[in-house]
Protein backbone atom coordinates (compact mmCIF):
# COMPACT_ATOMS: atom_id res chain seq x y z
CA UNK A 1 0.00 0.00 0.00
CA UNK A 2 1.22 3.22 -0.89
CA UNK A 3 0.56 7.19 -0.92
CA UNK A 4 2.06 9.98 -2.67
CA UNK A 5 1.45 12.94 -1.39
CA UNK A 6 2.44 16.84 -2.90
CA UNK A 7 2.66 19.69 -0.27
CA UNK A 8 3.93 23.24 -2.05
CA UNK A 9 3.74 26.54 -0.08
CA UNK A 10 4.63 29.99 -2.12
CA UNK A 11 4.37 32.68 0.39
CA UNK A 12 6.95 36.28 0.40
CA UNK A 13 8.81 35.17 3.36
CA UNK A 14 9.45 31.64 1.72
CA UNK A 15 9.39 28.77 -0.48
CA UNK A 16 8.88 25.11 0.68
CA UNK A 17 8.31 22.18 -1.28
CA UNK A 18 7.87 19.03 0.44
CA UNK A 19 7.01 15.55 -1.25
CA UNK A 20 6.10 12.50 0.76
CA UNK A 21 5.44 8.91 -0.25
CA UNK A 22 4.38 6.43 3.04
CA UNK A 23 4.63 3.55 2.18
CA UNK A 24 3.92 0.31 4.99
CA UNK A 25 7.50 -1.30 5.17
CA UNK A 26 9.33 -2.20 7.65
CA UNK A 27 10.83 0.61 10.37
CA UNK A 28 13.61 2.36 9.35
CA UNK A 29 15.92 4.84 11.63
CA UNK A 30 14.60 7.83 12.31
CA UNK A 31 17.05 10.66 10.88
CA UNK A 32 16.95 13.83 13.11
CA UNK A 33 17.36 17.20 11.33
CA UNK A 34 17.59 20.91 11.89
CA UNK A 35 19.23 24.42 11.14
CA UNK A 36 19.79 24.73 7.66
CA UNK A 37 18.94 22.09 5.35
CA UNK A 38 19.62 22.85 1.42
CA UNK A 39 23.06 23.82 1.30
CA UNK A 40 23.99 22.57 -1.99
CA UNK A 41 23.03 24.58 -4.99
CA UNK A 42 24.00 27.25 -7.83
CA UNK A 43 22.69 29.67 -9.97
CA UNK A 44 21.38 28.83 -12.98
CA UNK A 45 23.47 31.13 -16.26
CA UNK A 46 21.17 29.34 -19.33
CA UNK A 47 19.30 26.70 -20.30
CA UNK A 48 19.02 24.58 -23.18
CA UNK A 49 18.60 21.12 -24.85
CA UNK A 50 21.11 18.50 -25.73
CA UNK A 51 18.61 15.78 -26.08
CA UNK A 52 15.33 16.97 -28.42
CA UNK A 53 13.87 19.93 -28.72
CA UNK A 54 12.83 20.40 -25.02
CA UNK A 55 14.97 22.01 -23.11
CA UNK A 56 17.10 19.24 -20.54
CA UNK A 57 20.49 21.01 -19.39
CA UNK A 58 21.11 23.65 -16.98
CA UNK A 59 24.36 25.41 -17.21
CA UNK A 60 25.18 26.64 -13.36
CA UNK A 61 28.00 28.82 -11.78
CA UNK A 62 28.92 25.97 -10.06
CA UNK A 63 28.06 22.02 -11.03
CA UNK A 64 31.05 20.31 -8.77
CA UNK A 65 28.78 20.37 -5.92
CA UNK A 66 26.41 18.41 -7.70
CA UNK A 67 26.42 14.49 -8.53
CA UNK A 68 24.85 11.69 -11.12
CA UNK A 69 21.79 10.66 -9.76
CA UNK A 70 21.01 13.61 -7.13
CA UNK A 71 17.72 15.17 -6.76
CA UNK A 72 17.54 18.45 -7.48
CA UNK A 73 14.74 21.33 -7.55
CA UNK A 74 15.30 23.47 -10.52
CA UNK A 75 13.35 27.05 -10.19
CA UNK A 76 13.42 30.20 -11.12
CA UNK A 77 13.43 33.03 -9.15
CA UNK A 78 13.11 36.46 -10.34
CA UNK A 79 12.83 37.66 -14.17
CA UNK A 80 9.27 38.62 -14.82
CA UNK A 81 8.92 42.04 -17.39
CA UNK A 82 7.24 44.91 -15.21
CA UNK A 83 5.06 46.84 -17.68
CA UNK A 84 6.45 50.70 -17.59
CA UNK A 85 3.56 52.19 -19.39
CA UNK A 86 1.72 55.35 -18.31
CA UNK A 87 -1.14 53.77 -16.26
CA UNK A 88 -0.13 50.47 -16.12
CA UNK A 89 3.14 50.88 -14.26
CA UNK A 90 3.64 47.36 -12.32
CA UNK A 91 2.17 45.18 -14.00
CA UNK A 92 3.12 42.26 -15.37
CA UNK A 93 3.59 42.28 -19.14
CA UNK A 94 5.85 39.21 -19.64
CA UNK A 95 5.66 36.04 -16.63
CA UNK A 96 8.83 34.48 -18.48
CA UNK A 97 10.50 31.91 -16.65
CA UNK A 98 9.51 33.07 -13.05
CA UNK A 99 7.95 30.76 -10.80
CA UNK A 100 8.73 27.25 -12.61
CA UNK A 101 10.31 24.63 -10.76
CA UNK A 102 10.41 20.88 -11.10
CA UNK A 103 11.95 17.88 -9.14
CA UNK A 104 14.53 16.48 -11.38
CA UNK A 105 17.13 13.26 -11.33
CA UNK A 106 20.51 14.38 -12.66
CA UNK A 107 21.79 12.21 -15.76
CA UNK A 108 24.78 13.84 -16.14
CA UNK A 109 27.37 15.99 -14.57
CA UNK A 110 30.03 18.33 -16.81
CA UNK A 111 31.96 20.35 -14.00
CA UNK A 112 34.62 21.77 -16.39
CA UNK A 113 31.76 23.15 -18.76
CA UNK A 114 29.78 23.54 -15.17
CA UNK A 115 27.06 21.82 -17.31
CA UNK A 116 24.55 19.92 -15.83
CA UNK A 117 22.11 17.37 -17.58
CA UNK A 118 18.99 16.02 -16.30
CA UNK A 119 16.48 12.84 -16.56
CA UNK A 120 13.89 14.66 -18.13
CA UNK A 121 13.12 17.97 -19.77
CA UNK A 122 11.93 21.51 -18.23
CA UNK A 123 9.16 21.69 -19.78
CA UNK A 124 7.35 24.91 -20.99
CA UNK A 125 10.94 26.82 -20.07
CA UNK A 126 12.14 29.15 -22.73
CA UNK A 127 15.13 30.38 -23.27
CA UNK A 128 16.24 32.94 -20.44
CA UNK A 129 15.91 36.54 -20.71
CA UNK A 130 18.25 39.41 -19.26
CA UNK A 131 17.47 39.71 -15.44
CA UNK A 132 15.67 36.00 -14.87
CA UNK A 133 17.10 34.51 -11.81
CA UNK A 134 17.00 30.96 -11.18
CA UNK A 135 19.01 27.92 -8.82
CA UNK A 136 19.50 24.19 -8.47
CA UNK A 137 19.11 22.89 -4.99
CA UNK A 138 20.39 19.79 -4.27
CA UNK A 139 17.43 17.71 -2.26
CA UNK A 140 17.87 15.31 -0.22
CA UNK A 141 15.49 12.13 0.78
CA UNK A 142 14.59 10.50 3.98
CA UNK A 143 13.24 7.62 4.94
CA UNK A 144 11.73 8.76 8.16
CA UNK A 145 12.46 11.82 9.93
CA UNK A 146 12.16 14.07 13.12
CA UNK A 147 12.50 18.14 12.74
CA UNK A 148 14.25 18.13 16.04
CA UNK A 149 14.85 21.81 16.60
CA UNK A 150 14.02 24.64 14.03
CA UNK A 151 14.54 23.59 10.11
CA UNK A 152 15.15 26.50 8.03
CA UNK A 153 17.06 27.97 4.63
CA UNK A 154 19.70 30.08 3.06
CA UNK A 155 18.10 33.73 3.11
CA UNK A 156 17.31 34.40 -0.88
CA UNK A 157 20.08 36.31 -2.28
CA UNK A 158 19.04 39.06 -4.56
CA UNK A 159 22.23 38.98 -6.50
CA UNK A 160 22.69 35.38 -7.24
CA UNK A 161 19.29 34.16 -7.56
CA UNK A 162 19.87 31.71 -4.58
CA UNK A 163 18.70 30.61 -1.35
CA UNK A 164 15.11 31.20 -0.08
CA UNK A 165 14.10 27.64 -0.93
CA UNK A 166 13.93 24.82 1.91
CA UNK A 167 12.58 21.04 0.14
CA UNK A 168 13.67 17.85 0.57
CA UNK A 169 11.48 13.98 -0.08
CA UNK A 170 10.17 12.04 2.86
CA UNK A 171 9.29 7.82 1.76
CA UNK A 172 7.54 7.51 5.20
CA UNK A 173 7.14 9.70 8.04
CA UNK A 174 7.86 13.64 9.37
CA UNK A 175 7.66 14.33 12.75
CA UNK A 176 7.83 18.06 13.90
CA UNK A 177 8.72 18.51 16.88
CA UNK A 178 9.99 21.77 16.18
CA UNK A 179 9.15 24.29 13.78
CA UNK A 180 9.87 24.36 9.94
CA UNK A 181 10.39 28.55 9.81
CA UNK A 182 11.20 29.93 6.64
CA UNK A 183 9.90 33.45 7.47
CA UNK A 184 11.46 36.55 6.14
CA UNK A 185 13.91 34.11 4.28
CA UNK A 186 12.59 34.25 0.38
CA UNK A 187 12.09 36.27 -2.64
CA UNK A 188 11.40 39.64 -1.21
CA UNK A 189 9.33 41.09 -4.03
CA UNK A 190 10.14 43.12 -7.42
CA UNK A 191 11.92 46.89 -7.38
CA UNK A 192 9.41 48.76 -8.68
CA UNK A 193 12.55 50.83 -10.38
CA UNK A 194 13.97 48.29 -12.45
CA UNK A 195 13.12 45.73 -14.92
CA UNK A 196 15.59 44.30 -16.96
Amino acid sequence: ISRFSHFSMRWKTGFMVLFSMFIITAQAQVKNISGVLNTVYSGIDSIFSVVNTNPDTVFVKDASVFAVNDTVLVMQMAGARVDRTAGLEGYIADLRNTGRYGIFIIKAVNPGQKMIVLNTSLLNYLKLAKGELGQVVRVPTFKRVNVSCTLTCEPYNPVTGTGGVLAMLVEQSLTLNANIDVSGKGFPGADPGTDE
